[in-house]
């Protein structure tokens, strides 16, 4: 008992020391940092995600997601929503056994819009910190105002720490999730300029909006596949076996149920990756490894053959759906990638039927796309100069 009054005392102490307790109860920021289900008492201390395919605001919405939790919970989920519907791409060995990569906009641009949200709204109302993620931009909403007399542009400059929550910024300042001079907004101008993307936009309507810019079409890496871009980001960085924090720490994600539901079921259920222990799946020593089909699509992803192939045959394909255009598009690639082989041998590579091999073959060739050379015995299929 001796060991839990002192360890009570010592919580109490730091509690003390943060200004998180009034008169023997501990403050509404305590309860928002350190609470378990702070949402029993701030019902609108949530973060709502939601990623659109296109431009604006419309039904369906292919991914929404509302998080709970303490505010640092509530950063890291967002956090990872955001990271995982952008694309990962990777540089190549300079220095070191490990490969650089970074995401197409920079994590500590995003991370500082999020934490920005979390830490300075206003709990007093009943709206939720709101994350977006469009083709062409995040937007990060949050309740709240600016200092008054304060305007969007003296974001973009080196300024004074106002902190409209001060006893959330303490902690979360000791925890490493935000800085004490003010400077974080302008670093995010700073950013984007360095990275070549168009400077963030702060808005003071209604709400607080922060608008982060994704790069133009012409500078972000073309799609091969008809794969999520969770998916894509997790081939690109695979290197021989790895266990689950070996990637999620590559690709700094934090939180392993938005992993395991966005990235390891999706790639096992398309056959892309395989488990050293596949009958304890919990295995505490679990490792994951591509499988054949997980290493050519990789190749396609990170040495960027072929480029424009994907594109081109979404464009001359009519009248099929998504799922048949993705594997056309994977039957070519793997021609185009091994030419030569047999109908027999390709069946094999790309996991179809050979019916269904030989029916995608027949509509390659039609469009022009594809050719058999050589004898019946000793030909194969080759693609079109």
């Amino acid at each position: 008992m001796g060991r839990i009054y002192r360890k009570i005392e010592a919580i109490q102490d730091i509690f003390t020391h943060l200004n998180l307790i009034e008169v023997d109860r501990v403050t509404h920021a305590a309860l928002l940092l350190f609470g378990k289900a702070p949402q029993r008492f701030f019902i609108s201390s949530e973060v709502r995600c939601a990623h659109f395919h296109g431009t604006i605001v419309e039904k369906p919405i292919p991914s929404y997601k509302v998080f709970k939790g303490d505010v640092f919970e509530l950063v890291d989920q967002a956090e990872d929503f955001v990271l995982s519907k952008l694309d990962y791409s990777i540089g190549t060995r300079t220095e070191g056994a490990s490969i650089p990569g970074k995401y197409e906009i920079p994590r500590e641009t995003i991370l500082e819009a999020i934490v920005n949200a979390i830490a300075h709204r206003d709990y007093t109302e009943n709206g939720s910190v709101q994350v977006m993620v469009f083709k062409d931009r995040i937007e990060v909403l949050n309740p709240g105002t600016l200092p008054l007399g304060w305007s969007p542009e003296k974001l973009k400059r080196p300024h004074a720490s106002v902190p409209f929550n001060p006893l959330l910024a303490e902690p979360m300042y000791l925890k490493g999730y935000i800085e004490r001079l003010g400077t974080g907004t302008a670093d995010m101008v700073r950013i984007a300029k360095e990275n070549k993307l168009q400077e963030p936009v702060f808005e003071q309507l209604e709400d607080f909006k922060t608008i982060l810019y994704r790069p133009s079409t012409d500078q972000a890496l073309r799609d091969y596949l008809h794969l999520s871009v969770e998916i894509k980001n997790l081939l690109k960085v695979f290197e021989g076996e790895m266990s689950r924090q070996d990637i999620q720490a590559i690709l700094g994600l934090k939180h392993a149920g938005n992993f395991r539901e966005n990235y390891l079921e999706p790639a096992f259920e398309d056959a892309l990756i395989l488990m050293k222990y596949p009958e304890n799946p919990n295995h505490p020593s679990q490792k994951y490894s591509l499988s054949n089909k997980g290493h050519l699509y990789r190749q396609q992803l990170v040495e960027g053959l072929h480029e424009g192939v994907s594109e081109g045959v979404k464009v001359i394909i009519e009248g099929v759906n998504e799922g048949v255009k993705a594997e056309l598009e994977f039957l070519y690639l793997t021609i185009s990638e091994s030419p030569g082989k047999k109908a027999n041998e390709l069946k094999v590579q790309i996991d179809k039927s050979k019916a269904t091999t030989e029916r995608h073959l027949k509509l390659l060739k039609e469009l022009g796309l594809i050719e058999y050379r050589g004898a019946p015995k000793t030909g194969g299929y080759f693609v079109k100069d």
